[in-house]
This record gives structure tokens, sequence and C-alpha cells, in this order.
């Protein structure tokens, strides 16, 4: 009436072949499982050790241009520093130069009273 199952078709020593393969069948399943576990696992450790890499050179990166940026900063600094002394300067000499120019003016003029007092003396 019911239709037999499988293993009621097989023999005994079937049987054991057939559970032995099976048996065979899960172990190099199992180590195959493991193999994959170990290479996952090894590719996770080289990715963060990538990352790891990745993230120093980021910071080597903005460490470099954090310094480059504070010399640039600093030599702004001191050529601003160098033009307001040198504007000075000029400014000074400018300053000299007026000074130089009214005094010999004046001496000028005070020679040309000299001559002329001298010259109404003659007369």
């Amino acid at each position: 009436l019911y239709p037999s199952t499988f293993s009621e078709d097989l023999s005994p020593y079937q049987q054991s072949l057939d559970h032995q393969k099976i048996l065979h069948e899960s172990d190099m399943m199992e180590k195959e499982k493991r193999q994959l576990e170990q290479e996952r696992n090894k590719l996770l450790e080289q990715q963060k050790e990538f990352e790891r890499s990745m993230q120093e050179q980021r910071e080597k990166l903005l460490q470099a241009e954090s310094e480059r940026a504070a010399k640039q900063r600093a030599e702004e600094q001191r050529i601003r520093e160098q033009l307001e002394k040198d504007r000075q300067q000029i400014e000074k000499a400018r300053q000299e130069l007026a000074n130089a120019a009214k005094t010999k003016e004046d001496a000028l003029a005070s020679q040309k009273v000299l001559d002329l007092q001298k010259e109404e003396m003659r007369r």
C-alpha cells in the first residue's frame, strides 16, 4: 500500500556505505568551512591593517599640511614686519630730506640777506 522508504530499499551494506560517504562529505565540508573562516579572518585582519595604514597616512598628511601652513603664516608675518620697517625708514628718510631742504633753503635765504646787506654797505 505505502511506498517503501529509500533506506528500506537498500541493503544494510549499501546503507553503511552511504552513511560513510555522507560522513566523509560532511567532514570535507566542515574542513572547507574552517579554511574559509580562516581566510575570512585573514582578510579581515588585512583590511584592518590597511585601514590603520590609511589612517596613519591621513594623520601624517594633516600634520605636514599644518606645519606647512604654520611656516607660511610665520613667513608672511616676517614679510609684513619687514615691510613696516622699510616703510618707517622711507618715511624717516623723507622727513630728513624735507628738513635738509628747508635748512638749505633757510641757509640760501640767509646768504641772500647777508649779500644784500654787504651790497648796501658798499653803497
